[in-house]
């Protein structure tokens, strides 16, 4: 992928989110850029918002909410593929490129990948 033909799109997330992507990718060999990626790949791909997920807004680092949760800003370069493709779906929906993004990590967090706890291996 060329990288002149990246575009940057950004979010936020919280810190446990952002933990468990960068424990995501180094367990799977990749940088946390490839595997932000993937994930948003996957999510496009498989659109659950069409079989009834909730769109999730993050939080501001300026709200009280935002700084308990450690949210910080995250950004992510995908091609200008994958960029249209979000721009178009936040057009259409009249959402935030940043909601599907962080909707995306936390779907993949969430179903896709879940931890299992020691108990439940």
């Amino acid at each position: 992928m060329n990288s002149s033909s990246n575009v940057l799109i950004q979010t936020r997330l919280p810190t446990p989110l952002r933990i468990y992507l960068k424990a995501y990718a180094k367990q799977h060999g990749m940088s946390m850029e490839k595997s932000c990626e993937q994930i948003l790949f996957l999510f496009l791909q498989r659109q659950p918002w069409q079989q009834g997920m909730r769109w999730r807004v993050p939080l501001s680092n300026r709200t009280d909410s935002g700084e308990q949760y450690g949210w910080k800003q995250l950004n992510v370069n995908v091609g200008t593929e994958m960029a249209g493709r979000v721009e178009g779906i936040a057009k259409q929906i009249s959402i935030s490129r940043a909601t599907i993004l962080y909707s995306a990590f936390y779907w993949f967090a969430r179903y896709m990948a879940p931890v299992h706890s020691q108990r439940e291996v």
